[in-house]
C-alpha cells in the first residue's frame, strides 16, 4: 500500500463499488459474508477480503478486523453500498473518527418512521404513519382507510402488505401474533397514484444530477402478479415534473441531512400532487444503475465513489434521445422444465440486454414475496414512453408464459 492510497473499508460485497473506488486509486478491504467470499477473492487480493458471519453486525465486523490485526482506525474511509449495513459502517466510522456517513443520516435513511417524521417536519407531503410494537395496535389505529404494513427498515417490498379494511387488520394482527413474526412494524396510510423514482447525486447539500423514472406498475403490485420495472422520463418531455421533483428531492435530502453521495427516492403522483414515499442513500435496485447510465449518461456508482473520496463530480452529459428502462422477469412458481434463452429475449423488439436466472430443475420462488425475486431481467429501449411500455410488458408476459413448470406440490417445488 502506497502512502497516496486512500484506505477504504467496505461492508458487503458489491463489485461495482469496489471497482469504482479502485479506479480512483483506493485500496479497498471488504468485509463479506461467507457466500460472497469466492466472488470477492476472484476480484481482489486475499488480504483485502475479510470473511464476516454477519456484515451488518458491528461486533462481527470488529472481531473479524481484530483477527487480522486491524481496527477501524487503520482506514481513511468506512462505508458500504449495502442497505442493511449502512448504520453499521456509519457507527464504526464515527467511533474511529474517520470519514463516513454521519450516524443520524444513516438512521434517517434506514428507519422509515424516523425518515417520514423528518420529511413531514420539513413540510413535504407524506403519508400518516405509526409504529406498531404490538399486533393488537393495528386494531385501534386512529385511521379508518386502507393501510400498508411493512418492516421499519426493510427493502424491496419484502413483508409489505396492504390491509383494506378492519377485517383485514384483524386477520393480519392475528398472524403477527405468532412467535415467528418479527417486529416492530410500520403502518402507514395507503397513498394512491402512480409511483415514480428519482435517482441522483447530492454534493455539498445540492442535487447536482437527477433522473426521474416511472415504474411500469406500482411496486406493491407484485402481491397481485405485477411486474417490477421502470421507464426513464426525459426532462425535455417532462419539465414540470423535473422542476417539482428537483425541489422535493432537495427538501427531503436536507431534512435527512444527506449532503454527500447518491440517493434513490420514491414518490407517488396523483395529478399535480406528489407525496413522498421513501429515500435510500444508495443506488436503486433492479437495473436502475444501468438504465440511468444508458439514458442519462451518469454512472451513479462512480458518483458515489467520488463523493466518498471527496473528488469533484463529473459534468452531466447530454442524455440519449431514446427512452430506456428495465423489467424484472417473472416465472410461475414451481420446478423449471424449460425456459427461454437470453438470445430469444434479445430478439424481442427493443431488447438491448437480457439475462435469465432460472435453469432446468431450478425451483422458482413466489415473486409476490419480494421485488428482488425474479427469473431474469431485461433492459429495453423505444422511441417514446408509450412504445417502451408496450414493448416491455409484451416481453415480460411472453417470458412468463414461455417458462414451463412441473406440476408438483408447491412445498416440493420450494424445497
Amino acid at each position: 500500500m502506497t502512502e497516496e492510497q486512500t484506505r477504504v473499508l467496505l461492508s458487503g460485497w458489491h463489485v461495482k463499488a469496489v471497482r469504482a473506488l479502485q479506479d480512483h486509486g483506493s485500496r479497498v478491504v471488504c468485509a463479506v459474508a461467507p457466500k460472497d467470499r469466492s466472488a470477492a477473492l476472484a476480484h481482489g487480493a486475499a488480504q483485502d477480503v475479510i470473511v464476516v458471519a454477519d456484515p451488518t453486525s458491528v461486533e462481527e465486523v470488529l472481531a473479524a478486523l481484530a483477527r487480522r490485526g486491524l481496527a477501524p482506525e487503520h482506514f481513511d474511509v468506512i462505508s458500504t453500498m449495502r442497505e442493511f449495513a449502512l448504520a453499521t459502517m456509519s457507527s464504526l466510522a464515527a467511533a474511529a473518527r474517520v470519514d463516513g456517513m454521519p450516524v443520524p443520516v444513516a438512521v434517517a435513511l434506514r428507519d422509515k418512521f424516523v425518515q417520514k417524521r423528518l420529511v413531514r417536519e420539513a413540510g413535504v407531503p407524506v403519508a400518516q404513519c405509526w409504529v406498531v410494537d404490538d399486533p393488537e395496535e393495528l386494531r385501534t389505529l386512529p385511521f379508518e382507510g386502507p393501510i400498508v404494513v411493512k418492516p421499519l427498515a426493510g427493502a424491496g417490498a419484502r413483508d409489505t402488505h396492504i390491509l383494506e379494511d378492519a377485517a383485514a387488520r384483524q386477520e393480519f394482527a392475528a398472524a403477527l401474533a405468532s412467535p415467528e413474526a418479527a417486529g416492530p412494524w410500520l403502518a402507514e396510510e395507503f397513498v394512491p397514484g402512480e409511483e415514480l423514482h428519482c435517482d441522483g447525486v447530492v454534493r455539498e447539500g445540492e442535487v447536482v444530477f437527477l433522473a426521474v423514472s416511472q415504474y411500469l406498475q406500482n411496486v406493491i403490485s407484485i402481491k397481485s402478479g405485477g411486474f417490477v420495472g421502470s421507464c426513464g422520463l426525459a426532462q425535455e418531455r417532462h419539465p414540470k415534473v423535473y422542476e417539482r421533483l428537483l425541489r422535493l428531492s432537495g427538501d427531503v435530502l436536507a431534512s435527512l441531512g444527506h449532503r454527500e453521495g447518491i440517493f434513490h427516492l420514491e414518490v407517488f403522483r396523483s395529478g399535480e400532487e406528489y407525496v413522498f414515499s421513501e429515500c435510500a442513500g444508495r443506488v436503486g435496485g433492479g437495473m436502475i444503475h444501468e438504465v440511468v447510465q444508458r439514458q442519462f449518461g451518469v454512472d451513479l456508482v462512480d458518483a458515489w465513489a467520488r463523493a466518498l473520496l471527496g473528488l469533484p463530480p463529473l459534468p452531466n452529459p447530454a442524455p440519449d434521445p431514446q427512452v430506456h428502462g428495465f423489467v424484472q422477469l417473472r416465472a410461475p412458481s414451481g420446478r423449471v422444465l424449460s425456459a427461454p434463452t437470453e438470445a430469444e429475449l434479445l430478439a424481442r423488439p427493443g431488447c438491448e440486454y437480457a439475462s435469465v436466472d432460472v435453469r432446468v430443475g431450478d425451483a422458482v420462488p413466489d415473486a409476490a414475496t419480494a421485488s428482488n425475486h425474479k427469473a431474469g431481467k431485461a433492459m429495453l429501449n423505444a422511441s417514446d414512453e408509450a412504445e417502451f411500455r408496450q414493448r416491455t410488458m409484451q416481453c415480460a408476459r411472453w417470458f412468463h408464459d414461455a417458462v414451463l413448470i412441473a406440476t408438483e406440490p408447491a412445498e416440493q417445488a420450494g424445497a
